[in-house]
């Protein structure tokens, strides 16, 4: 029997994809008129956050949709495919990753200098080590050590400023986007996440987006009743 192509993977990557665009855009620019009027900074990085990740997720689908279509024909997956795509996921996926830590610490980063222009150039030197090894081992390492590196911060400046709000809900809703989003990552390789446990781990994901888009438009509805 001729083999068919893995058609269950790619409408479950398919579906997830869509859903996690879907809300990505929807936060994007459910939150557009909030920062046209308030021009606050920490809602500027939180937006980008959503609009890079849905430009990540999209460059991860074209990376799985090519695998994919590479298996059903019996042709090993060259290197030179993840040469040009893996740097695309790296660049944006680090970007929103900056974003969210940016949004965290907005009160401490706001005063440095070209602030957009840092964030886009070590998302680029991200692109580029992907580029160079084309493999993303290494941008799961430079995206593990931001992240971490960022905790640490959030965690000192808590502890300087004796507050024990640590846990607030919107640095739980960070920690769980980068989590699944390494996961997610690490979903690129079967033989570390196993295909059974992709549909869990993909609703789980889809899941965060979502309670991160009710509660935006919940803060909306509420904004909407006082004016």
């Amino acid at each position: 029997m001729p083999k068919g192509p893995p058609m269950e993977i790619l409408v479950t990557e398919l579906i997830f994809f869509l859903i996690v665009f879907g809300l990505c855009t929807l936060i994007y620019f459910k939150t557009k008129g909030i920062y046209q009027l308030s021009k606050h900074k920490g809602i500027f990085h939180f937006r980008n956050v959503f609009i890079f990740f849905a430009l990540a997720y999209l460059f991860r689908l074209i990376f799985v949709i090519i695998a994919l279509a590479l298996e059903f024909m019996d042709i090993a997956f060259p290197r030179s495919v993840g040469f040009w795509i893996l740097p695309g996921v790296s660049f944006f996926s680090t970007m929103a990753i900056l974003s969210m830590v940016v949004a965290v610490l907005i009160k401490r980063l706001e005063r440095i200098k070209w602030l957009p222009y840092w964030i886009v150039a070590i998302g680029f030197l991200s692109s580029l080590i992907t580029f160079v090894t084309r493999s993303h081992r290494e941008l799961l390492f430079v995206q593990t050590l931001v992240f971490l590196i960022a905790i640490i911060i959030v965690f000192w400046q808590s502890k300087k400023a004796h507050s024990h709000h640590l846990l607030t809900q919107n640095n739980v809703t960070y920690l769980l986007l980068f989590v699944f989003w390494i996961l997610s990552v690490l979903a690129f390789n079967r033989k570390l996440i196993p295909v059974e446990f992709k549909i869990p781990l993909y609703i789980l994901s889809a899941a965060v987006f979502f309670w991160i888009y009710w509660r935006v438009q919940k803060r909306l509805n509420a904004n909407a009743k006082t004016r």
